[in-house]
């Protein structure tokens, strides 16, 4: 969706609004083997953004999922059940004669659920030699 509302007087402020919808986001951290260890998915990502003269105001809502891979079981386990969230970025602007100056900035994250989050053995043992791996790969010098 996209509005543009632009007056025909000077004294009128104009305003656009743009709101969009960006799906899903998936990070997988596998171990030098391709095993998978953890999974990250930002879901159900919702933007809108409304520009004005006087300031800027953008609005995320989004989900977060965190999941580690228990190879016993050859199954993903949840470490932090979906949670939602909401981020809100505002600017606004100053003007001294005719020119615009940028002025306050402000962000705010909050969660609009409940944030429940499990830690289990194989999780531990998943990032545990993750850890190792990685240590073991920085010091040999065959990371890069």
């Amino acid at each position: 969706l996209l509005h543009l509302d632009a007056e025909s007087s000077e004294n009128e402020s104009k305003t656009l609004a743009l709101t969009t919808k960006c799906g899903n986001i998936n990070l997988t951290i596998s171990d030098s083997i391709q095993t998978p260890k953890f999974e990250a998915k930002l879901v159900d990502i919702l933007v809108s953004m409304e520009g004005k003269d006087s300031g800027n105001i953008i609005n995320c809502t989004f989900g977060i999922v965190l999941n580690s891979y228990n190879s016993a079981l050859f199954s993903w386990e949840p470490i932090m059940e979906k949670c939602d969230f909401v981020l809100k970025m505002r600017s606004c602007a100053s003007k001294f004669n005719s020119i615009s100056l940028p002025g306050e900035f402000g962000i705010t994250l909050f969660p609009t659920t409940a944030l429940h989050i499990t830690v289990a053995h194989a999780c531990i043992e998943s990032a545990i030699s993750l850890l190792t791996e990685w240590n073991d790969m920085t010091k040999s010098g065959s990371l890069f």
